[in-house]
């Protein structure tokens, strides 16, 4: 018996439900209105919804690809572009001369020399195989502004911006110089 009424108030027969129903004033009469009423709105919302969805699901598609290609084909032509402009192609690329008064006339060769060690530390910690695998990391670190955590890059920015020269120059020196310094003086375990 009290197996049988805990049933009932779990899962009610379509009776009891029914009886519910009309006790909470949900008749045929007052109900039916607003559920096609209901459907009608329903399709009309969706009519207009649809069109803007697939919309912003093709700009959301489209932001992911603008966001791929920024991240890894915009960084290897930065890449190409810098080696031309500021480098020497050697291993590692070397900063050309004209170049080197943008780090040294504020300090900033003497402030890579201090903090050298902790520079290194973070580089071995990046698991390199290569020397192009340091090189990479040492441009993330610059391009993503964690470089800030070791230099401080105020006087050499202000320096460059005063000799009309933008974010583009500050990366792509810098990045050079500390390759030409850093890169040596790891070591690279290449099985052969």
């Amino acid at each position: 018996m009290i197996y049988s009424t805990t049933i009932n108030l779990i899962m009610p027969s379509p009776e009891q439900l029914k009886e519910w129903l009309f006790f909470l004033g949900f008749a045929p009469d007052k109900v039916a209105p607003l559920i096609v009423g209901g459907i009608i709105l329903f399709i009309a919302v969706k009519k207009i919804i649809d069109p803007i969805k697939d919309r912003v699901f093709g700009l959301e598609q489209c932001m992911i690809e603008i966001q791929s290609v920024m991240k890894t084909k915009y960084k290897s032509m930065d890449l190409r572009y810098a080696v031309a402009a500021y480098g020497k192609t050697k291993s590692p690329v070397v900063l050309k001369e004209e170049f080197r008064p943008f780090i040294i006339d504020v300090g900033l060769d003497k402030e890579i020399q201090a903090k050298e060690t902790e520079l290194l530390d973070w580089l071995k910690a990046q698991n390199l195989k290569t020397g192009i695998d340091a090189q990479d990391k040492i441009l993330n670190l610059i391009t993503s502004g964690q470089i800030e955590k070791y230099l401080d890059l105020t006087k050499y920015k202000q320096n460059l911006y005063l000799k009309g020269k933008t974010s583009d120059d500050e990366w792509g020196v810098l990045w050079i110089y500390l390759s030409e310094i850093l890169i040596p003086k790891l070591t690279f375990d290449i099985k052969k």
